[in-house]
């Protein structure tokens, strides 16, 4: 059965965030625009609205305006029935924000969701748009134009509105084929693209080549692939190299159920997988499947949102050396008990070869390699490099994209260490023939002394290779980088059985649940921060659910991040479809965008076309520029832009009154603040202004509070902090200069109010050494209010040193006005 955990259920609401009904968007997300055609021309025909797949972030015509293609049908809410009319539709960023029609095609009449695909399958550099209409019965008599419209651009860059050819699979209309899930790719590796169809109702799935060179309405297609697969509601199709072994698969899912098919050789296929996992649950996704490699191992791993709300994983370890089925070792005399014999050598180095016994993992002897003397010196970006190569018995096994592995026992000792100065060690294979010149390898470096060590390499024969060496190889980047490595029990062998025959329902695991229901997912990395985002919706819940793997384990349900990123408030009620995260930025802020279809939009209020745009939040930097630098995903460190140690920020005050706000931070960095000003532009927030830094000090770990106020009421707002500095202990007070947008403070202090350190620490008085020493300046709180309603604001500090302790509330002397840069002269 299909591994479970304990059943986490995230209860997703953005009821107490969103007090509007609508459309509201969050968690990061804006809803940049909505499409709605209702009262729209374009859409007059349809008696109802609903739209079913999505895809975005093309450019057909290389303006860089990025364009959205999505299908249109006419849905029956009620009924859930799709019969009636089908359209494609693209439309296509405007650079203001908007997105303008450019190009449709619809039929008069289908019986089911229609899909869509793009590719440019005749290698013209024209795109083609695939659309497929399911055959309409209606009393014995096909009603409709059947079958996958394919529009290729014309010279202009331009789609026409009738299409360039109509496939219909050498089939009739009573076999009620209908196309709604495509792939393009060179399957098989012929140099052909494949059209992979599938019907979604039968199961059914046809892969095509053309027949002829170009594409055009006399086209014909050859049949490479044609049968049933087991089950229905087939939307799901994907081209990837799962197990790296140079062989395409064709993925199919069909609920949870896999079907995965390999190409064998030219229009040739084979099913490789074929699992069973639940027959009544899909992953309604459409375009392709959610491969990404999910723990950082290097090969694909994937996630399946499911239409139950549940999140499946699937983990790659096929190609696992554990998981193998591996043949009898191929190497002649693999632990040198017979010397040298079957062992080839580099003949300038044939000296640093040696057959010993003083250090063997098994038997009696192993092979010692040592590090060259040479005459010359060796140059670092060119270093030495020799091997020695073993015989192999059988290299019949080692055709092109047959796979083995190579293993062997290495030791360094610590009397002789191979780490020294970059030399090391390695296991390798060599491919060569024609053109070829490659490797596979695994090295032998930074090793523990003493003590053996096993290196294993799965390896795949390359396309043309016709040598197949394998050995082991001494690197020496110096000359004065020696040492010696041992080595013993070398093996190579055949995988008889691997890669993706190997998947199985272990391999899939249930890790938490985001909804109640689920209608269309995809995913990527829509924060370019390498963490993987699946976004999925809820269907009939009204609801787009962000879940970000945040690292570790991706079984482990906490490793997510699940947030809700748009939520339908209110009648009527909109039902989510597939969506699609842009291919690229739609509308060049620098972001990807979220594009969501919605199967109910016939009501006045509801859109057809969703699109939401990750929308970060501000960043903090000293030069005008993004920071990359997160505290939390989405979050900014503002403080470590000039130093390090913040312990308070304020923000929302407009002190030069520009319309811009500011953010203030300390810093122990120099003991000063400094202001941040928000760039509405840019979006970041630009370093306008910082404090003198101290140079001498009567306590390092301060000013740790900052506070914003008008002591003197003259309409110049001051930036007020403690200060511990030397011969200027107490509240330093800096004011604006009065300048709009000048950004202004000063170079030194407007004044200094020293009442509390002649309250609590004045020593032996003012002018004295022991004046204000133990007046440390690490406040944690003060305020600036004024508490008495006599006009003027009160600075209300705490002291926590000397003697007294308690609360004091000082204000200006009356007829005193703080002077800009002045040094503590007042007026």
């Amino acid at each position: 059965m299909l591994n479970k955990l304990m059943p986490v259920l995230f209860i997703v609401s953005l009821q107490s965030a969103f007090a509007t009904e609508g459309y509201n968007a969050g968690g990061d997300f804006d809803l940049d625009f909505s499409l709605n055609g209702n009262g729209n021309t374009l859409f007059a025909p349809f008696a109802s609205l609903g739209t079913g797949q999505v895809m975005a972030g093309m450019d057909f015509d290389g303006d860089s305006l990025f364009e959205i293609l999505f299908s249109v049908y006419e849905s029956n809410d009620s009924s859930g029935s799709f019969s009636g009319k089908v359209g494609c539709y693209l439309y296509e960023a405007n650079s203001s924000g908007g997105y303008n029609y450019v190009w449709h095609f619809s039929t008069s009449s289908a019986d089911s969701l229609p899909g869509i695909f793009y590719g440019d399958m005749d290698a013209d550099s024209l795109y083609e748009i695939y659309f497929g209409v399911s055959p309409l019965v209606v009393q014995g008599s096909v009603t409709n134009s059947w079958g996958t419209h394919i529009f290729e651009q014309n010279a202009a860059k331009t789609f026409i509105s009738t299409p360039t050819l109509v496939y219909q699979y050498g089939r009739t209309s009573a076999d009620n084929f209908n196309p709604a899930g495509y792939e393009l790719a060179d399957l098989d590796g012929d140099g052909k693209v494949e059209l992979c169809t599938v019907d979604p109702g039968s199961g059914e799935l046809s892969i095509d080549a053309l027949a002829t060179t170009g594409l055009d309405g006399s086209s014909s297609f050859t049949n490479e692939y044609l049968d049933t697969l087991d089950g229905s509601a087939v939307y799901n199709l994907d081209v990837l190299d799962f197990d790296v072994d140079g062989k395409h698969e064709l993925w199919v899912e069909r609920n949870l159920n896999m079907i995965v098919l390999e190409a064998c050789q030219a229009d040739s296929y084979r099913v490789a997988v074929a699992l069973d996992l639940d027959d009544t649950n899909g992953a309604y996704k459409r375009n392709g499947l959610g491969f990404a490699d999910a723990d950082g191992d290097g090969d694909l791993d994937a996630w399946f949102p499911m239409s139950n709300g549940k999140l499946y994983y699937m983990n790659n370890s096929v190609n696992d050396i554990d998981s193998l089925t591996l043949g009898a070792n191929e190497v002649t005399n693999s632990g040198f008990e017979n010397g040298t014999s079957g062992w080839a050598f580099d003949s300038e180095a044939s000296i640093n070869f040696d057959v010993v016994a003083t250090e063997t993992f098994a038997g009696d002897s192993s092979l010692k390699v040592s590090g060259l003397s040479p005459q010359e010196p060796i140059n670092p970006e060119e270093p030495e490099a020799f091997g020695a190569v073993a015989n192999i018995v059988n290299t019949t096994v080692f055709a092109p994209g047959s796979q083995f592995v190579i293993s062997a026992e290495f030791f360094t000792s610590s009397s002789d260490s191979l780490n020294q100065l970059g030399s090391y060690g390695a296991l390798f294979a060599m491919y060569g023939g024609g053109n070829l010149d490659s490797m596979d390898f695994v090295s032998f470096k930074n090793a523990t002394t003493d003590t053996w060590h096993h290196l294993e390499v799965l390896c795949t024969v390359p396309a043309n290779a016709s040598i197949v060496n394998v050995g082991v190889m001494y690197v020496q980047p110096s000359d004065t980088s020696l040492g010696s490595f041992y080595v013993d029990d070398v093996h190579l062998k055949a995988v008889s059985e691997g890669g993706v025959d190997l998947l199985a329902e272990k391999h899939f695991t249930e890790v938490l649940t985001f909804g109640a229901a689920s209608s269309g997912s995809d995913i990527g990395d829509i924060d370019g921060d390498n963490k993987m985002d699946i976004i999925a919706g809820t269907g009939a819940g009204e609801k787009i659910v962000r879940m970000e793997f945040m690292g570790g384990d991706p079984t482990a349900a906490g490793n997510y991040s699940v947030n809700p990123i748009l939520e339908s408030i209110g009648a009527p009620a909109d039902w989510y479809f597939p969506l699609d995260i842009s291919d690229n930025d739609l509308d060049g802020d620098g972001e990807l965008e979220v594009v969501i279809t919605n199967r109910n939009a016939s009501e006045a209020t509801q859109a057809m076309i969703l699109v939401l745009d990750y929308d970060p939040p501000f960043t903090f930097d000293r030069t005008g520029q993004k920071n990359s630098e997160h505290l939390a995903p989405n979050w900014s460190i503002a403080a470590t832009a000039t130093g390090h140690n913040s312990r308070t920020a304020i923000g929302g005050m407009d002190m030069d009154n520009d319309g811009a706000q500011e953010v203030i931070a300390v810093d122990y960095d120099g003991n000063k603040v400094v202001v941040y000003e928000y760039d509405a532009a840019n979006k970041v927030f630009d370093l306008v202004w910082s404090s003198p830094a101290v140079a001498t000090n009567n306590y390092g770990y301060q000013p740790q509070i900052v506070g914003v106020g008008d002591l003197d009421s003259d309409g110049r707002q001051e930036i007020i902090f403690p200060s511990s500095q030397s011969d200027a202990e107490g509240y330093h007070i800096y004011e604006w200069d009065g300048v709009t947008s000048s950004d202004s403070y000063g170079t030194t202090f407007s004044a200094v109010c020293q009442v509390e350190v002649d309250t609590c620490c004045a020593g032996d008085g003012a002018g004295t050494e022991s004046y204000g020493s133990v007046f440390r300046g690490d406040h944690h709180r003060m305020t600036i209010f004024d508490i008495d309603n006599d006009g003027r604001q009160e600075l209300i500090t705490f002291p926590s040193k000397g003697d007294p302790r308690g609360t004091l509330i000082v204000s200006l002397n009356d007829g005193q006005n703080i002077v800009h840069n002045s040094a503590s002269s007042s007026e």
